[in-house]
């Protein structure tokens, strides 16, 4: 029985971990050292989407995020929404995202900064359940993290994933996200694992199709969700997917910065 339940947990974490297998770069390929140091004065522009040439796949710097579990993928590209260049992501019953490596220091930039449009909620979805795990609208930071401060299971787990896979899946997530019915501000653990925490930054439909600019304390929410202060980011995502529930989702997302808190961009 033992056996049996550690396989189920392995399992579990095997699906967990290819969810961000994509973004095992974005914490092994990217070192303070062969960084050019941020001046602390200026916030960091992760994603100047509306410095990029429209009917684009995908904006420069960026990667594909997709899984091997999922051959329906979400479509990303560059248009002109609004007289300004955004990045549309449509998703028909699919899930991917696109992905870039960073290296930030949280304690120096840590106000988060970007713009969104969501055109329509996703029906059934469900943050509570696995079949409703779909949101219009994501993006996913990920930490760097020390493996030994991990409980032992957590550890097993962890390194069974790195043997198969030649690295560590990432072991500290932000996912701020737009959810149907969740309060706003509502921080919980993803419905598989404790190691990626949800944040609802929008809620409902009363704010659909609409441009919302959004500004959050990095380091006031890892500390809420995760009771420490978080190790420096190593990587940024967003995605729409629709896999779960098999429904339709069209989001804009906009230009993406980093910021210092006490900036004049930041106020």
């Amino acid at each position: 029985m033992a056996i049996q339940i550690i396989t189920q947990q392995f399992i579990l974490i095997i699906h967990v971990a290819s969810v961000f297998a994509s973004m095992l770069l974005l914490s092994s390929t990217v070192h303070s050292s062969e960084m050019p140091k941020p001046d602390i004065s200026q916030p960091i522009h992760v994603a100047q989407f509306s410095k990029n040439e429209t009917n684009t796949e995908i904006a420069d710097g960026w990667e594909k995020l997709t899984f091997p579990s999922i051959e329906q993928h979400s479509s990303y590209s560059i248009v002109n929404h609004d007289n300004t260049r955004v990045v549309k992501a449509v998703s028909h019953g699919g899930a991917s995202g696109i992905i870039k490596k960073v290296d930030i220091d949280p304690s120096q930039f840590p106000i988060l900064k970007w713009r969104w449009n969501i055109n329509n909620l996703i029906k059934n979805a469900d943050i509570n359940s696995k079949s409703g795990d779909d949101y219009p609208a994501r993006l996913y930071l990920t930490f760097d993290y020390d493996i030994n401060r991990l409980s032992s299971t957590a550890r097993f787990k962890a390194k069974m994933y790195a043997f198969l896979n030649g690295e560590l899946p990432p072991l500290a997530t932000i996912s701020y996200i737009w959810d149907n019915k969740t309060p706003v501000n509502t921080i919980q653990s993803s419905i598989y694992t404790d190691r990626v925490k949800m944040i609802v930054i929008q809620s409902g439909a009363s704010k659909l199709q609409q441009w919302l600019s959004e500004e959050r304390n990095i380091v006031d929410d890892y500390v809420a969700a995760f009771g420490e202060k978080p190790s420096r980011i190593t990587g940024i995502a967003i995605m729409t997917d629709t896999d779960n529930t098999g429904g339709k989702a069209t989001t804009y997302f906009g230009d993406i910065s980093f910021h210092p808190l006490n900036s004049v961009q930041s106020k």
